[in-house]
């Protein structure tokens, strides 16, 4: 699997802090400017792997699993791509958090 996640907040924007990490790996703290990306990729193994993500930008923030072997996932062809905007953070076109 293939995870990434995009700043697509509007231009000028305060930088998008993102820290994830699973049971295992801690994938540190990243900033990211704007159109900036993160990305990392891992084998899942089923029912187990887990992948949780808080993403901070301003004083706002959103905490969540951004794939979860346990549950339906909501990636194409392997792919995972999270995109932020004002309004929270979309995968697929679709919301999948909002800031809070």
């Amino acid at each position: 699997i293939h995870v990434s996640i995009v700043n697509k907040l509007p231009a000028n924007s305060e930088p998008l802090s993102v820290h994830c990490r699973s049971g295992d790996d801690d994938l540190g703290y990243h900033t990211l400017a704007v159109n900036q990306d993160f990305h990392f990729s891992f084998c899942v193994i089923p029912l187990l792997t887990i992948f949780y993500c808080d993403l901070k930008w301003e004083t706002k923030m959103v905490s969540g699993d951004v794939f979860n072997a346990a549950f339906p996932n909501p990636c194409v062809d392997g792919t995972c791509v999270y995109e932020t905007s004002e309004n929270g953070v979309y995968i697929n076109g679709k919301l999948w958090n909002s800031w809070y």
